[in-house]
């Protein structure tokens, strides 16, 4: 289980290392092969993965 949360801990950081570089949010998503969902979904499992870590 923990091996897929790092992948797609992974899918996201690519999606979001993609758009700072100038692509849009589509095209992203397409490079990573990670759905707008499961982007939106993991990217709050992140998030609240490292706040809890900050505590």
């Amino acid at each position: 289980m923990e091996a897929h949360r790092q992948f797609r801990f992974g899918q996201v950081l690519a999606v979001r290392a993609l758009k700072k570089s100038g692509f849009s949010t589509a095209h992203a998503l397409k490079q990573v092969g990670l759905s707008r969902s499961g982007y939106c979904d993991w990217g709050i499992k992140l998030a609240s993965r490292f706040a809890a870590e900050e505590l």
